[in-house]
C-alpha cells in the first residue's frame, strides 16, 4: 500500500502506532512524502477514509514501475473519463 503523507506530529504518531519501520525490501507500506498541502487537494472521504483524487493517483501511477502504466490507463478511461 502506498500512502501520501504530509509530515506532521499526528502522521508520525500514526506510523509509530502502526509499528511502521524502514526496510530495504519487502515493504508492505510505502510512504510518499507530500511536500505541501497542495498535494492533498481534491481528496475524497469515503467511510472516514481519505482517498487521493483520481488525478493524483493517475499521476503517481504514470511515474510508477511494472504494471503502473497499464493501471494508469485503466483509471484514466474508467474513472477520469478522457
Amino acid at each position: 500500500m502506498r500512502v501520501r503523507l504530509l509530515e506532521t506530529p499526528e502522521s508520525q504518531a500514526a506510523l509509530s502506532e502502526l509499528g511502521a519501520r524502514p526496510v530495504t525490501e519487502g515493504a508492505n507500506l510505502a510512504i510518499i512524502d507530500a511536500k505541501s498541502e497542495g498535494e492533498l487537494l481534491f481528496r475524497n472521504q469515503i467511510n472516514n477514509i481519505w482517498l487521493a483524487s483520481p488525478i493524483q493517483v493517475y499521476l503517481d501511477l504514470q511515474r510508477g514501475e511494472g504494471r503502473s502504466l497499464e493501471m494508469s490507463e485503466h483509471l484514466r478511461k474508467e474513472r477520469i473519463g478522457f
